[in-house]
């Protein structure tokens, strides 16, 4: 199986961003501000999978003192394998990343699908593999409902439009990859058309056609466009569906072997016998990462995170969740660079590889280092690169890392111009 590394220090294993704090009115400042809390806005009121109609409800929060007037959006999905779960567990996080300057939402959306007349099955046991799909079908028409509703408002919010992500964990995951890529009528599944009606125990389920991709809620005029997603545990039916031309990009985190979910492309609850049977193929993470390293990203920023592990869980949520601020200010805070500044950039050199006792990176002529940091696989900060550890000789610095047990590291060096280089360096002493 395929190894992947945390994204902040790989990407094609050299990236370059420019860190550039006020560059684009949209870009947080990092500022540690209060919360202004909304909570428990209906949003939408639209018909469950019993024909019962559900109503829907968003939280929103933002900044408190700041004076920007383009707060980027971020919507938080919940988890729950789409039949349990709900707003308020990301609450948390949400205010978080309001300190931080950002506009945040937690939304509620259409819960639960049917279950065999086998004892008492419920779900996650599902009564064929049509229902899972229609259940993030439904999930996926509230988010682009959610989505306009706090576009039509984001004077009020003081967002912008165009600088709105999706977030979700499990199920939300999901949804957000869904709601971000499902653009087209012709993109509708077959199983979200109308089926025949199933009957379970004395009941009769009519299972109609579930209607267009952008759902019937919150038509005001606003699209349900996003700029990028960010996917903890979550995935694709259809990886066609990446070739959509929004300019999106993605942060994606996941275990190499969680049992729900599949990093790679498996049914639903692969590990899981009897449950998986009545589950469509997802591809995750893994699977995601691929189709990029096969077709290109194009202008997209992606950024994997994926771990060796077997949990559908996170292994560091301070770590995932300090790679995803650095996702988002790479994308909102660095102006996109040129395919010379980047091969420029490429030209460093690290060497000797394995290194011993020191490390060498050769510099282009004029770029002076300030500073810098040394990571191990799991985004943990080993240790500071002090201005006696850095030694320049003919445009070379000479790094001592005979501290370092043997493994893979990255460096990350910081330039005078404010400029980040993320270099990686296997360690074999």
């Amino acid at each position: 199986m395929k190894f992947y590394l945390n994204f902040l220090y790989v990407i094609s294993f050299v990236f370059v961003v420019l860190f550039t704090n006020g560059a684009f009115a949209q870009c947080p400042n990092g500022a540690n501000y209060g919360v202004n809390a909304q909570e428990d806005i209906l949003y939408a009121v639209d018909t469950g999978y019993d024909g019962r109609i559900d109503s829907l409800f968003l939280d929103i929060y933002t900044p408190a003192g700041d004076d920007n007037a383009l707060r980027p959006m971020i919507i938080w999905i919940h988890g729950g394998g789409f039949f349990r779960g709900n707003k308020d567990s990301f609450r948390d996080i949400c205010k978080g990343f309001a300190q931080a300057g950002y506009a945040t939402a937690t939304i509620s959306y259409r819960l639960g699908f049917l279950s065999p007349d086998i004892g008492n099955a419920s779900p996650p046991f599902s009564y064929d593999d049509n229902e899972p799909i229609r259940a993030g079908y439904r999930s996926m028409q509230d988010t682009k409902s959610a989505i306009r509703f706090l576009k039509a408002r984001h004077m009020q919010d003081s967002t912008d439009i165009d600088h709105f992500f999706l977030a979700g964990a499990s199920a939300g995951g999901i949804a957000a990859m869904t709601a971000a890529n499902i653009v087209h009528s012709e993109d509708k599944y077959a199983a979200c058309k109308q089926l025949d009606a199933v009957k379970i125990a004395d009941t009769t389920y009519q299972r109609p056609d579930l209607g267009p991709v952008e759902g019937k809620s919150n038509i005001n005029g606003y699209d349900s466009k996003v700029e990028g997603v960010i996917s903890i545990f979550g995935g694709l039916i259809n990886l066609d569906f990446l070739s959509s031309s929004y300019p999106k990009h993605y942060f994606l985190y996941h275990q190499t072997l969680d049992p729900i979910v599949p990093c790679e492309t498996h049914n639903g609850y692969w590990l899981l016998p009897l449950v998986k049977d009545n589950y469509p193929t997802i591809s995750g993470g893994c699977s995601i990462s691929d189709y990029f390293d096969v077709h290109g990203t194009g202008d997209k920023v992606v950024m994997p995170f994926i771990v060796n592990g077997v949990e559908h869980g996170v292994h560091d949520m301070e770590a995932l969740l300090d790679s995803i601020h650095v996702f988002l200010r790479t994308v909102l805070c660095s102006p996109v660079m040129s395919n010379r500044a980047l091969s420029h950039a490429l030209s460093l050199r690290v060497y000797p590889q394995p290194a011993g006792s020191e490390v060498n990176i050769d510099l282009p002529e004029g770029i002076v280092m300030e500073s810098g940091s040394i990571f191990d696989l799991s985004g943990r900060k080993i240790d500071a690169i002090s201005e006696m550890l850095i030694k320049k000789a003919n445009n070379t610095l000479k790094i001592d890392v005979s501290d370092l047990a043997i493994g893979l590291y990255f460096i990350h060096l910081k330039d005078v111009e404010n400029r980040t280089y993320v270099l990686k360096c296997r360690i074999a002493q």
